[in-house]
């Protein structure tokens, strides 16, 4: 890979979804960061900032520095005089173009290890899980189908254990569920995650990455 420019990046929020997965690009660019709960006096020092709207809004005192806005869920956009705004979720492609400081960056998949699919487990209470710009929250059996398949690590998981998981030996309901959690994770892209294998059962073809502390027992990576 051919070298970056290392930025040095502040990331300013309250909400430890967003730092986790601002933090985690950042690391992955080389960036060194710095996280904090509220705006900076001064930015000087820093190349790249992310502040979460809520938090108010900080002046560069440095020409240099590239200031975004992040506005989350339920708040309007208003007229900021620095930087950029962005909208969460924010596409990969986007935030590891402004932290590489590379107006060309390519698409995530591209990039990511082994050329896998990442989805990003956003909150595991309310079964939210984050690909490419889109936030999806997934339906009780869609979650518990998700994290089974990802526990197998991209190996097939026969049908009798899914059967097992939704506690029925009765006609093609794993069939339907595996449809369902299709219907939100592929259609929206148009790509293929779960692979059925003829005769066997499913497998997923992407990576979870947890960014919030997880409290399942299913290993998820």
């Amino acid at each position: 890979m051919a070298d970056r420019q290392r930025n040095r990046v502040a990331i300013i929020s309250k909400q430890e979804n967003i730092v986790n997965f601002l933090k985690m690009e950042a690391d992955w660019c080389g960036c060194s960061v710095t996280v904090s709960e509220a705006p900076p006096m001064d930015v000087r020092g820093y190349d790249r900032i992310v502040m979460d709207a809520k938090l108010g809004y900080c002046m560069p005192g440095d020409s240099s520095c590239q200031v975004v806005t992040l506005f989350t869920d339920g708040m309007e956009r208003e007229e900021v005089d620095i930087g950029t705004c962005w909208e969460w979720p924010v596409s990969l492609s986007e935030v590891r173009s402004f932290f590489e400081g590379s107006s060309h960056a390519p698409q995530a998949e591209e990039r990511t290890e082994c050329g896998e699919p990442t989805l990003y487990i956003l909150s595991e209470k309310n079964r939210t899980v984050l690909y490419r710009n889109r936030q999806i929250e997934l339906t009780d059996r869609g979650w518990q189908l998700l994290l089974l398949l990802a526990q197998a690590g991209g190996e097939t998981v026969d049908r009798e254990e899914l059967f097992e998981l939704f506690e029925t030996q009765k006609g093609n309901i794993v069939d339907v569920y595996v449809h369902h959690l299709r219907k939100s994770l592929e259609e929206p892209f148009g790509i293929r995650l779960i692979r059925t294998v003829r005769g066997k059962g499913y497998s997923l073809n992407a990576r979870l990455v947890w960014l919030t502390k997880k409290t399942s027992t299913a290993d998820g990576q």
